[in-house]
């Protein structure tokens, strides 16, 4: 069965990876809603059967072509748009850079590495100074 992304009756699974390399986290312009044209961690949704970091490790390497190893979830929430439009629960896995510098693929337009003052001065999706603070600046 096929799960609709927009309007769904409960909110869809999905995972945001969230890579640091010499203090700057790994970031993509989204290239299609939710979030168009806003900067956020690559993400997307979770397959049949893949755990939260076998997702995002995937996510990663489709919207980046960065590679990375090991994984834990360090935080989760719930992002609805107005109107129901998109709902998802979200989990953010912590990985470990393993290869590549970035590059834009699938869904994302651009891709850059950015450190916490730099991420004050983009437009951002919701959430993202949250965790950039959590990774960066190890404050919540």
């Amino acid at each position: 069965m096929c799960l609709s992304r927009e309007y769904p009756k409960e909110p869809l699974p999905g995972v945001l990876a969230a890579v640091v390399r010499n203090g700057k986290v790994l970031l993509v312009l989204r290239a299609k809603d939710p979030d168009k044209d806003k900067w956020g961690l690559p993400g997307g949704m979770m397959e049949a059967g893949e755990t939260p970091v076998q997702a995002a490790r995937r996510e990663l390497f489709e919207e980046t072509h960065v590679q990375a190893i090991g994984g834990q979830v360090i935080d989760q929430f719930e992002i609805r748009s107005e109107g129901g439009r998109f709902h998802y629960h979200l989990s953010v896995v912590k990985l470990e850079w393993q290869a590549g510098d970035g590059m834009a693929g699938s869904d994302a337009a651009q891709v850059g590495w950015f450190t916490f003052d730099d991420i004050l001065e983009l437009s951002c999706s919701q959430k993202l100074l949250r965790i950039a603070k959590l990774l960066l600046t190890n404050k919540a």
